[in-house]
């Protein structure tokens, strides 16, 4: 899990927060976007400027499943 390893390793690998976070689209999102900006560097670098601005959006949204446990937690 790529956004938050060291909060779920704290909390074991059974934690309510590892249940709940599953699968890390964000974490993919991102990784996906910056692996393409590098590669368009080297051939259009306005579009892989792109690609690293998409990034900031995504992680200044807050993630609800998170809001949502602590709601209940």
């Amino acid at each position: 899990m790529a956004s938050s390893p060291s909060i779920c390793c704290a909390e074991g690998g059974h934690s309510a927060l590892q249940a709940l976070l599953g699968r890390d689209r964000k974490g993919t999102i991102s990784l996906l976007l910056y692996a393409s900006g590098v590669g368009l560097s080297f051939v259009a670098p306005w579009a892989a400027l792109l690609c690293y601005t998409a990034v900031a959006p995504i992680w200044l949204m807050p993630d609800r499943r998170i809001e949502r446990l602590t709601e209940h937690g």
